[in-house]
């Protein structure tokens, strides 16, 4: 092996190790349950799931769009594997993604509140480009901490992406939750474009105007 060849190999193994080194950055900072891919999804036991849209997005578009998904349905059906697979795709392609339950994050926030670290907290929430707030609806939220949900939320409205997994249903045709506005968006499966706003949540910021050269972030909802 010639010099220049050595030479080019060792800089092709040191950029291996420095990108080996912040993927494993990235996956301690995610706090991904477990290292769930795409392939390890089973479409065949859960048929209602639409493995095209899945697919779709997992090419990741969403983030570039600051779209957002919403995955509804009963315990045991496959939210949490999806969105961590969606996590996971988003981390090895170099994106910053957080993955918290919805009750970790209240908890969080009411800490951060009591020790006058509000703004860092909201800042940190605010970083990532893919947040994952899992488990919404298991447990019940106290007021503070549905306040706390919401100002995260509107906060990255517009700017990043959010995946939400809850076991509250959402009814396509049925009235919005008490205090949801009027333009509260509606879908089954499949993708809605509007602002991003469940029936099954009141806690979804209000439609507002996007800045200049944005559109209105897109909403993504599976109802398993």
């Amino acid at each position: 092996m010639s010099l220049t060849a050595a030479l080019e190999r060792l800089l092709e193994l040191e950029v291996e190790a420095t990108e080996a080194r912040q993927l494993t950055s990235r996956l301690r900072f995610a706090c991904l349950p477990e290292p769930w891919t795409l392939p390890d999804f089973d479409f065949a036991a859960q048929p209602g799931v639409d493995e095209k849209l899945i697919r779709d997005l997992a090419t990741l578009r969403l983030l570039d769009d600051a779209s957002n998904v919403l995955f509804v349905g009963p315990p045991g059906v496959g939210k949490t594997m999806l969105a961590v697979t969606l996590g996971r795709a988003a981390v090895d392609a170099d994106h910053r993604v957080y993955l918290t339950t919805a009750a970790e994050l209240a908890a969080k926030c009411h800490k951060a509140a009591l020790e006058i670290r509000w703004k860092t907290c909201m800042r940190f929430f605010a970083g990532p480009k893919l947040l994952i707030i899992d488990e919404l609806g298991y447990l019940p939220l106290p007021e503070d901490g549905a306040s706390a949900l919401f100002q995260v939320i509107d906060q990255r409205y517009l700017k990043s992406s959010t995946i939400l997994t809850t076991n509250v249903s959402a009814s396509p045709t049925g009235p919005a939750p008490s205090g949801a506005p009027p333009s509260t968006q509606r879908c089954s499966t499949g993708s809605c474009t509007g602002p991003w706003l469940s029936a099954s949540t009141a806690l979804l910021p209000p439609a507002r105007t996007p800045e200049p050269g944005r559109h209105l972030a897109q909403r993504t909802e599976l109802v398993f």
